[in-house]
């Protein structure tokens, strides 16, 4: 695809086990940070969003249009994430 085509990973200038391991270290180290500095509730919603992101959202991109309910919801989760991040909590409604 051109839009990607000069990408390190498809050019081949980091393995693909390289760009796994950075995304994994880079996605827990967020999760744990958030969790330290914040609170849990905060950094699970972060985790669900990565997991939703890479292993739901990523493959059905290329078989389905359902894709997109679900990237409506990763892309719902980060202002909950800032709601909980200033309240500590969720709520529905009062």
């Amino acid at each position: 695809m051109k839009r990607t085509q000069s990408r390190p990973l498809v050019r081949g200038l980091i393995t693909p086990e390289y760009a796994a391991l950075f995304a994994v270290a880079s996605g827990l180290s967020g999760v744990v940070l958030l969790y330290n500095a914040l609170n849990p509730l905060v950094a699970g919603l972060a985790l669900t969003n990565l997991i939703l992101y890479t292993s739901v959202y990523t493959p059905l991109k290329r078989i389905t249009h359902v894709n997109t309910w679900v990237g409506s919801l990763v892309g719902a989760i980060p202002p909950l994430m800032g709601w909980a991040a200033a309240t500590g909590h969720l709520e529905w409604g009062n």
